[in-house]
């Protein structure tokens, strides 16, 4: 390949775009803007084996995620990505291995402590919903509560900030059908919001949304793990988002991981040709200073 690729070469530290502070939220801790690498993980997994009937998805799959990472999970279509999201978030059972929250198995821990603790944004999620907006982030205030407790002051602070946080309080009035598509995943997402995780899971969150839209929900994100120091693992089809907004990168390949690291690392030409069997150029975003993939086309590859 050319130099537009950079022959493999690492590139240097990013610098990433500067995002606006946000104040901590009550009883979240003090401001961070770092991944502590060296800390134990908030999340392992380890050793899983996962798929459907007799089909073999993921293997022997193990990582960890430290407190305050902001980790993408990259791949072609039926790498396992989702499938391994579905077993990380306990919607699909490993045939092997095991996921440890905080040092736990999170197989034993009651859905009611995980939910005060972890919130998931699923793909797929149903917008014929009859619910108001308002309504339907105050949802995720649930796992606070209490049988039959009604909300209070600080529920009520928490679901009006992450209203204004995800910027759909002019329409927390409106139906959820009412919406389009991208105020309907900012509404889910202000959902997740409001249980205030620790630890918060998406499933391709930017999936059919225009550019605009996607940078809006990705920012919130990416906000509220500088400012908040939240964990979050985002599953991600689009290679330069993930670049973008992540810290480190985990890339599937026929259910196995073929790299892990950070976006520098990962996404170099040899990688990403070799994971998708097509040609592209990765060059260095001249703004964030990260690698930036661009397609070639078989026409212009010559074929």
């Amino acid at each position: 390949m050319g130099e537009g690729q950079g022959g493999g070469e690492k590139m240097n530290n990013s610098r990433p775009l500067p995002l606006p502070f946000i104040p901590s939220r009550q009883g979240r801790g003090s401001f961070r803007t770092e991944t502590n690498s060296d800390a134990l993980p908030l999340l392992k997994v380890t050793d899983l084996v996962a798929g459907y009937q007799d089909r073999k998805i993921i293997d022997r799959i193990s990582f960890g995620v430290p407190p305050g990472c902001f980790l993408g999970i990259i791949g072609p279509n039926g790498s396992g990505k989702t499938t391994l999201f579905r077993v990380i978030t306990g919607f699909l059972n490993p045939w092997e291995g095991e996921v440890l929250y905080q040092g736990k198995n999170t197989a034993r821990i009651p859905a009611s402590d995980i939910a005060k603790e972890i919130a998931v944004m699923p793909q797929g999620m149903d917008s014929t919903f009859s619910f108001r907006v308002e309504e339907l982030v105050a949802m995720g205030r649930f796992p606070h509560l209490g049988r039959l407790q009604k909300s209070g002051k600080r529920d009520r602070d928490v679901i009006r900030q992450v209203l204004q946080l995800t910027d759909t309080e002019d329409f927390k009035d409106k139906k959820l059908f009412e919406l389009s598509g991208g105020e309907r995943q900012r509404v889910f997402l202000a959902q997740a919001l409001a249980q205030e995780p620790k630890l918060l899971l998406l499933d391709e969150p930017t999936a059919h949304l225009d550019i605009g839209h996607q940078i809006r929900i990705l920012d919130v994100i990416k906000r509220l793990n500088r400012t908040e120091g939240m964990t979050v693992i985002i599953v991600l089809h689009d290679l330069n988002l993930a670049s973008l907004y992540c810290d480190r990168l985990i890339l599937l390949k026929d259910g196995f991981i073929f790299e892990e690291g950070s976006p520098s690392e990962v996404m170099t030409y040899e990688t990403i040709e070799a994971v998708y069997e097509t040609v592209v150029l990765v060059n260095e975003n001249p703004v964030t200073k990260r690698p930036h993939v661009l397609l070639v086309s078989m026409e212009q590859q010559g074929r």
